[in-house]
């Protein structure tokens, strides 16, 4: 296979610009269909519609990829000219496939440390409510009217969010000149202001009341605190596995989970309070300790040999 070749610039303003692109992109697709505003996004057909809109875009947001990248690309020595075309279109395509987290050396392991950190960090819930998540994913699982939704929550939904908010941005950050603790910080407020548009349906659904809209406001501030934390998470765990399959594990693991019920925290027997705590408390510590540092990470040579 070829060798990958050192990314070494492009500008902060174009990769800013880029990732802001691929996320209007994501999101205005949405919208593109007839009738999308003013239909559900549970209803079957918009459900449909959206699966092949965000299918454009990950096709879209490859070839902008390969394009960025090789722009940034040093250029490919030793290359014999009649070939060179078609080799370096071709190179350009297979490093953009390892830069994505596509093509990995540990694919497993990288499914292995993410769910295994994740893990960790919800150690409480999984304790003290594992029944009442089987129970739900049965539900789920059993319900034919809900199949496209849970397929769309389950399944689509966390694949081409982690492509396109980890496997495309992550590369185009990081060869932009961002260093990999700038990129796991900013990068997230992309995929959190991406979900903003929920508010709207919020609205809608509410018959654009005053309550509504305040609804909407707490709702979408929360959303963008708990995407913007789980974006931090899933941007390490990419960088750290070059992988993109340990993302999208743990976005599929944390859509089944949901926000933790922290009602065991403040109600029932002291004794079962305490144990709350005691998992929760540890959980966190566990997670803390299994965050390892993220330079030397094998992904972050492609970048800076």
């Amino acid at each position: 296979m070829p060798q990958t070749s050192t990314v070494h610039g492009l500008t902060w303003l174009a990769a800013m610009s880029s990732c802001l692109f691929l996320s209007t992109l994501f999101v205005g697709s949405f919208y593109l269909f007839p009738g999308a505003i003013s239909r559900s996004r549970n209803d079957p057909d918009v459900i449909r519609q959206r699966f092949k809109a965000v299918a454009l875009t990950c096709a879209i947001g490859f070839v902008l990829v390969v394009g960025l990248l090789a722009s940034a690309r040093k250029p490919i020595e030793h290359v014999d000219p009649i070939r060179h075309t078609l080799y370096s279109i071709w190179l350009e395509v297979w490093n953009t496939f390892k830069y994505v987290g596509i093509v990995s050396h540990s694919p497993i392991s990288s499914i292995a440390v993410s769910l295994g950190i994740c893990g960790a960090l919800f150690l409480g819930p999984l304790v003290l409510d594992h029944m009442e998540i089987y129970i739900q994913m049965q539900q789920a699982l059993d319900s034919p009217d809900k199949n496209l939704i849970t397929i769309r929550n389950w399944v689509v939904g966390p694949i081409v969010e982690e492509i396109v908010f980890r496997g495309y941005m992550v590369p185009i950050m990081l060869a932009g000149g961002f260093s990999a603790r700038q990129t796991i910080w900013c990068l997230p407020l992309f995929f959190g202001i991406a979900h903003l548009h929920h508010a709207w349906e919020v609205i809608r659904d509410g018959g654009y009341t005053r309550r509504s809209i305040i609804h909407a406001a707490t709702s979408s501030i929360f959303q963008l605190m708990y995407t913007m934390v789980f974006g931090w998470l899933a941007t390490y765990l990419f960088i750290r596995t070059g992988s993109l399959y340990g993302p999208i594990a743990t976005h599929i693991f944390c859509n089944i989970v949901g926000f933790p019920n922290l009602d065991s925290l403040v109600s029932g027997p002291l004794k079962s309070q305490v144990l709350a705590w005691g998992l929760y408390i540890s959980g966190i510590l566990v997670f803390y300790t299994v965050l390892t540092p993220i330079d030397g990470c094998e992904y972050l040579k492609l970048y800076f040999n």
